[in-house]
């Protein structure tokens, strides 16, 4: 995956979302994940840990198919397939400080913890923002 793909910009790095009928639809990349430079194809790759145990993983290559398969089954209408962290204008207002807490929320993420709630007004992004 590159962060320099013209086919990614505005979209997660390796993953393409479009909007396809009614929804939102992911799919890996198909100009930086075609052939995986880490794992050449295999979906997998060895790891050592600090102890010089080695062990397989899933490489990086397949974890983005297992995010757009996610994000499929998430059934996300298609007029927020354009709706990315990156893509959010907080013009002012709470925006950039939701924008904050939602960065917040994302790095310290586990599957036990808490969820976001956000509330406000109509129009002011918070669709998007859960969305992205």
């Amino acid at each position: 995956m590159s962060l320099s793909c013209p086919t990614c910009i505005g979209n997660e790095p390796g993953l393409l979302v479009e909007p396809r009928g009614d929804w939102a639809v992911a799919r890996p990349c198909p100009h930086c994940t075609a052939v995986c430079k880490i794992c050449g194809g295999e979906r997998t790759s060895i790891q050592t840990d600090e102890r010089g145990y080695q062990f397989l993983v899933d490489c990086v290559c397949q974890r983005k198919i297992d995010a757009a398969e996610r994000f499929n089954v998430a059934r996300i209408p298609a007029r927020y397939a354009h709706c990315t962290l990156r893509a959010f204008d907080a013009k002012g207002g709470n925006q950039r400080a939701a924008l904050q807490k939602v960065h917040h929320h994302l790095e310290g993420y586990h599957p036990c913890a808490k969820g976001i709630l956000l509330s406000g007004d109509v129009g002011v992004g918070k669709t998007h923002l859960m969305v992205a």
